[in-house]
This record gives structure tokens, sequence and C-alpha cells, in this order.
């Protein structure tokens, strides 16, 4: 995984209940020149196979993955496939993958209870990418 060249900086990963503060974030980011994996940015995805993109996209496209969590987050099929990989990447490479973000006080089931989260009920979405940028540039990333 290490010195692979990823498509995205980040991907997100949300409920949909949770699209308005994520589709901020991601916006923010993006002009920011990050390159962001949000759904609503991808126009190409009739007739692809989501679980295959999907995987791609979670485990192996992206620099880092953004999880907004939620209880509905972790209750929902979409985000708990999407949840699986990023937990299987951030596993491979020994953490430093995902990055939280608390939407209501919900952990991400599967990260250690050690991991730092943002929280989207203290900080705005141009707070959260911010905060995102700047950890970009000072060059602690993920593989």
């Amino acid at each position: 995984m290490e010195g692979q060249e990823r498509t995205y900086d980040v991907c997100m990963s949300f409920a949909g209940e949770h699209r308005g503060y994520v589709r901020q974030v991601a916006r923010a980011m993006a002009n920011s020149q990050v390159r962001v994996f949000y759904d609503g940015f991808v126009k190409d995805m009739w007739g692809r196979d989501l679980s295959v993109y999907f995987e791609e996209v979670y485990y192996s496209s992206s620099r880092h993955c953004m999880i907004f969590s939620s209880r509905e987050y972790v209750t929902k099929t979409w985000p708990s496939f999407e949840r699986a990989h990023a937990i299987a990447r951030q596993i491979k490479q020994k953490g430093d993958y995902i990055l939280p973000v608390t939407m209501d006080g919900t952990e991400v089931p599967g990260l250690p209870k050690t991991v730092h989260y943002e929280d989207a009920r203290k900080k705005s979405p141009q707070e959260i990418a911010e905060a995102f940028v700047r950890l970009l540039r000072s060059g602690k990333n993920a593989g």
C-alpha cells in the first residue's frame, strides 16, 4: 500500500441523513484542491457494479477515509459495506487511514477506542474541511 498513487485524497462514508453536512465538507475540501470521493460528485455510476467500485474506492483508491458516524450510519447496508473495506485497509496499513467524525456521539464499530474523533456537533463543515486540509498539507497521511 505504501507509496501507491491514489486517485483520491479522501473518500467520504456517511448515512444519507447527513448528506447536507457532508456535501458542505466535500465542497469546501474540493475548493481547496483536495481530490474528494463524494458520491454526489461522481457522474458515471450508471450501470457500474457498485460493490466492486466502492470496494476499490474505500480500500485502495483513497489516501484517507472520512467516516461520519451516527446511529443511522451504523445500521445501514451501504455505509456498513464501505466501513468494512475502510477498516480492512486501516488494519492492513496499521492505522492512520480512517478519520472519524461523529454526528451524534456514535462511535465507528471496529475502530479502537483510542482513535480521536472530530465532533460535527461542535464543528462546522468548513472547520472539518480545514482540519483535513491542514492534515493533508502537513504530510501526515496514509499510504
